[in-house]
């Protein structure tokens, strides 16, 4: 029961504390605008200036008396960041951030790292209490290497770009050869790419199977004078592999060494194989009997002309071989 009199005196007092609050807010027309937001000092604030009014009236001074004004920085007080990135025509877009702090004091700016750009060096800044301190970062995009193999067509030539570049690069024919694939794996045909490293471009071929190659089999003339075409194959293989073309064989000529070639892309490799003219000996075993004695040797096919003599009691019946 003791303490329940201690309990209800310490309500009452509160009570009668809280009327007095009410009531002084009350006559100084205290409303919410007196607790907006303010600059982080106090400087200029109604809301301030109402409450030390109030102050004054229920402390109710009497004589000389000294008060200081004690403020605490606001801890949330807005700064700005503006981060400044490069584009791909060297002009720059901003991003503008509000970030918060404690007012009056050195804090290093947030940056705000992008892959691809560079990050800037970081910059302190001193939160003022009118929320107007303000930093500004730019950001350059990082440069990187573009190199191309052979055989392609490119948007751009090899050489240094700015991150995020597009290039397309198409892979060219080759003669007896088909189109693969990418350094990559791609197989798509123009590709399109966006730079975000150093990068090499190579095209991949696969030799074709069905390459054409021509074989040609000439034979002596008779006169000596050259070679008359006798057969063409027409052939096929894998570009740039080595082949051995089979010779023919043909009665009265001498075949040629087989030749080894390799066959190209563009399908015109061509082995010529040239098949020279045997040469026989002819003999007349009475040689008496004919008007010049022809006998000797003679390329095959080479004509010759005899002429057998008129014999007395003998009729010419023809010649034996």
């Amino acid at each position: 029961d003791a303490c329940k009199e201690e309990f209800k005196k310490i309500d009452d007092r509160a009570f009668n504390n809280s009327l007095k609050v009410l009531s002084s807010f009350h006559k100084n027309r205290i409303n919410e605008s007196h607790f907006n937001s303010t600059t982080g000092y106090g400087y200029n604030d109604v809301g301030r200036d109402a409450i030390e009014k109030i102050y004054s009236k229920e402390f109710e001074l009497t004589g000389a008396t000294t008060l200081t004004p004690n403020y605490t920085p606001n801890t949330d007080t807005a700064y700005t960041v503006h981060h400044k990135y490069q584009t791909l025509n060297n002009t720059y877009e901003t991003e503008d951030a509000t970030e918060h702090g404690t007012t009056g004091q050195t804090v290093n700016a947030p940056i705000r790292h992008r892959d691809g750009f560079e990050d800037p060096t970081v910059t302190q800044v001193t939160i003022t209490g009118d929320g107007l301190a303000e930093v500004t970062y730019t950001y350059d995009r990082e440069t990187y290497t573009f190199a191309i193999g052979e055989n392609i067509t490119s948007t751009k030539i090899a050489g240094t770009y700015r991150y995020g570049t597009e290039i397309t690069v198409t892979a060219n024919e080759v003669a007896g050869y088909t189109f693969n694939k990418w350094e990559n794996d791609s197989t798509t045909n123009p590709r399109t790419i966006t730079l975000e490293d150093d990068t090499t471009i190579e095209p991949r071929y696969k030799a074709n199977t069905d390459t054409s190659y021509t074989v040609k089999h000439y034979k002596q003339k008779v006169t000596l004078d050259g070679y008359d075409l006798a057969d063409t194959d027409n052939l096929t293989g894998t570009t740039d592999t080595e082949v051995t073309p089979n010779v023919k064989t043909y009665e009265g000529f001498t075949s040629p060494s087989t030749q080894t070639t390799t066959i190209s892309g563009d399908g015109h490799t061509l082995v010529t194989y040239n098949y020279t003219r045997n040469k026989y000996a002819l003999t007349i075993t009475h040689p008496e009997y004919v008007e010049e004695d022809k006998s000797g040797n003679y390329y095959y096919e080479e004509k010759v002309t005899l002429t057998a003599i008129d014999r007395q009691g003998y009729t010419f019946a023809g010649w034996s071989t």
